[in-house]
């Protein structure tokens, strides 16, 4: 908004020295400066109109595909058809999931505790206020009903501890 007004005075400044831009040259340099200038602010003004409309593209397909991975969802009784047997996992399986998805074994106990405050060890878990998922409570569940099974959601969770440590989860 500022770019904007001062770029409507550096007009209307520009108007009035370029009508009295005969006689001085300074004065007719000064008038190219804020055409130029007004140029470039009107160019700004179509690439933030053309940024607005594309994050408001991004975010009617982020929706979709959020929708279509929740509507995609198993309920809480459905078994997901992987290979655990469907309700609570102990924590020596949840361990044996981050162990998998290649946790070192310093951080391993760490993320079994996560795992249980996250999620009590249900792999089927789903927060339906933030819509996160799985073991470790990702967020944004993007995969649907496949990040609910344990070695994809360890995965996951793996990829997210690789890049943030144990930040995600709030330690």
């Amino acid at each position: 908004m500022r770019i904007l007004v001062a770029a409507s005075l550096a007009g209307l400044v520009g108007l009035g020295i370029a009508s009295q831009a005969t006689a001085d040259p300074a004065d007719a340099t000064m008038a190219r400066q804020v055409i130029h200038l007004q140029q470039r602010v009107h160019h700004l003004e179509q690439r933030r109109t053309y940024l607005h409309h594309f994050i408001h593209r991004l975010r009617a397909a982020r929706a979709a595909h959020v929708t279509t991975a929740y509507t995609n969802s198993p309920s809480k009784t459905q078994n997901t058809g992987s290979s655990y047997p469907s309700g609570v996992l102990s924590s020596a399986e949840v361990a044996s999931f981050a162990r998998g998805a290649g946790f070192p074994e310093s951080a391993v106990p760490t993320m079994v505790a996560y795992a249980y405050r996250e999620s009590h060890f249900d792999p089927r878990a789903i927060n339906s206020s933030s819509g996160a998922c799985g073991l470790w409570q990702l967020y944004p569940c993007y995969g649907g009903s496949s990040w609910l099974d344990p070695a994809t959601n360890a995965h996951f969770a793996y990829l997210k501890y690789r890049a943030s440590g144990f930040a995600p989860w709030g330690g």
